[in-house]
């Protein structure tokens, strides 16, 4: 259960939903006054770029891994979010809307589809079921976490503040990933032999 944990709530932290409900209003906020327009068109560039990457994943999820996948995603989300916080220090706004872009490609790649799948590989088939609606609990209360809290702390600290944080978690989530997560195949292969026991026997 702790990297059911660490999954589901580490995909929140790496800053996701800040991107979906605020990228708006940071480019609003940075290019003036033709800024909504301009956000319009960049949030349905962010939209189209998700969809395509979403069914690309499955390819390069394929050849690489899941875990590998998922700890290089992690790790460009956290090098676009501190992108992202020096473009916002410094009002570059043409660096900050092709990193926003970059951080939601690495996410549709890799630390968007993978956690769930992942979270079945990890855990034996009975208790799958209980190991999903954790991971779901856990995960909401992550989105609801940096949700509720981005706003306050972008308030009081400054946006570059609050993107360099997620870069600091998406890092460190992508060394948790690569460095302490069971390989799938090993998880596999555990399961597998359980199930050429359980017929042995």
């Amino acid at each position: 259960m702790i990297f059911v944990t660490i999954i589901l709530v580490g995909q929140q932290l790496c800053g996701i939903n800040s991107i979906i409900l605020y990228s708006a209003q940071v480019i609003t906020d940075l290019s003036g006054k033709n800024g909504d327009f301009l956000a319009k068109e960049v949030n349905f560039i962010i939209s189209i770029v998700n969809t395509i990457f979403t069914f690309v994943s499955p390819k390069t999820i394929s050849i690489i891994g899941r875990n590998l996948s998922l700890s290089l995603s992690a790790l460009f989300m956290g090098i676009c979010s501190l992108v992202i916080a020096l473009s916002l220090q410094f009002s570059h706004l043409n660096v900050l809307i092709i990193f926003l872009i970059f951080f939601i490609i690495a996410f549709a790649l890799g630390v968007g589809p993978i956690p769930f799948l992942i979270i079945s590989d990890l855990t034996p088939l009975e208790a799958r079921s209980v190991s999903q609606s954790f991971g779901t609990v856990n995960n909401w209360l992550g989105t609801f976490l940096v949700s509720y809290t981005f706003p306050i702390l972008a308030d009081i600290f400054g946006m570059p503040i609050v993107f360099s944080l997620f870069s600091f978690f998406a890092i460190g989530f992508a060394a948790i990933i690569y460095f302490k997560l069971p390989t799938v195949s090993h998880v596999d292969n555990h399961h597998n032999d359980d199930v050429e026991h359980e017929r042995l026997l």
